[in-house]
């Protein structure tokens, strides 16, 4: 099924939302493989806990970032009145 657009959007921020979204979906899938690989992890201390705990860190702030970047992008499209919220 093909997406509707609204024609009256600029193709460059089409373009520029598909690329965040499309983003924000990787760093959804990679977020929850490091979920899992943290919660696979033995429990008791270990290197193998730590490396888990940072790649599940990591995935944390790259979705946080790609969160921010998305409303970033909503909010200044709003703020021109070309976006109805």
């Amino acid at each position: 099924m093909e997406r509707q657009r609204a024609e009256w959007l600029d193709s460059d921020l089409w373009k520029l939302f598909e690329q965040l979204e499309s983003r924000y979906r990787l760093s959804q899938w990679e977020y929850r493989l490091a979920q899992r690989e943290l919660q696979q992890v033995p429990y008791g201390p270990s290197e193998a806990l730590l490396l888990a705990w940072l790649r599940y860190c990591r995935m944390v702030a790259e979705l946080d970032r790609t969160t921010a970047e998305i409303e970033g992008l909503r909010t200044r499209v709003s703020r021109t009145g070309a976006l109805n919220p």
